[in-house]
């Protein structure tokens, strides 16, 4: 089916908005059907399309079991994993990592799941 262009951009930006929340992280990357759909959107010529599937795409390469999801529906590796791997979090436990500083002062990468705890 065609959708108009104004469809397509506004679809992909409440999934962007969406996937902010790890449950949706996870129901995008698990129906493989919606990482499908916005890789298709990375290939529209609207730079605000793109710039929303790109964000959706990041927020659910944030969640560790989508990963391996993400890049059989043909996510580019750098947003299937956009960081490295002892930053990610699932279901409330951290990756064992030694926690960097930076003038003293502990860096964490914290999401959804860190604030819940």
């Amino acid at each position: 089916p065609f959708y108009s262009d104004i469809a397509v951009c506004n679809a992909a930006g409440a999934l962007n908005h969406l996937t902010f929340i790890d449950l949706a992280k996870q129901q995008v990357g698990l129906n493989g059907g919606g990482a499908a759909i916005l890789v298709a959107c990375l290939k529209v010529a609207s730079v605000q399309t793109f710039e929303n599937a790109t964000g959706a795409l990041w927020n659910c390469g944030l969640h560790p079991s989508n990963t391996g999801l993400l890049l059989a529906a043909g996510v580019p590796s750098y947003l299937a994993r956009p960081v490295p791997a002892d930053w990610m979090v699932l279901e409330g436990r951290a990756a064992p990592v030694k926690v960097e500083t930076r003038a003293g002062v502990p860096s964490f990468f914290l999401t959804q799941l860190h604030c819940n705890t």
